[in-house]
């Protein structure tokens, strides 16, 4: 997590330390399940593409303890509805998620790690580099000892 100010006060923001796409998920199922690779590929494929099918139909899909996916529109007004033109006043369609049970209370599951910045990680890489044992997170800019003179 890192801190963001905003009107001087201080908030936690999720860090994603990595993302893990549909291969990283399948790998896992394939690993501690009965089922070949191929299958779990082929499964989760084809529910995508039933979900896809489903939504573009206005239909709510409810997925048990997964939770609930559905459409919602957002759209440009007009001043009447033989007037609306979804070519011209859709602006996009969202697809939104509301958490099942199990994914409801996470916060009483989760455990916090304090981490630093992508940007403290990245001086300290570059410290590192270049054979620095120490590294300056403040952002200041320090004034040459000498005060520039050569």
């Amino acid at each position: 997590m890192k801190e963001r100010a905003r009107n001087g006060i201080f908030h936690k923001q999720l860090q994603e330390p990595a993302k893990s796409g549909n291969d990283g998920k399948e790998k896992m199922l394939w690993r501690t399940s009965v089922y070949k690779r191929a299958d779990i590929v082929a499964i989760l494929t084809m529910a995508v593409d039933c979900m896809r099918e489903q939504l573009l139909g206005g239909q709510k899909i409810q997925l048990g303890d997964l939770g609930d996916f559905s459409i919602s529109i957002n759209s440009l007004g007009a001043e009447s509805a033989a007037d609306y033109n979804p070519a011209i006043h859709v602006r996009k369609l969202n697809v939104n998620w509301s958490a099942g049970t199990r994914f409801q209370n996470l916060q009483e599951e989760a455990v916090f790690n304090l981490v630093a910045t992508r940007k403290a990680a990245r001086l300290v890489v570059k410290a590192l580099k270049a054979g620095k044992t120490s590294v300056d997170l403040t952002g200041e800019a320090k004034e040459p000892e000498n005060g520039g003179q050569a």
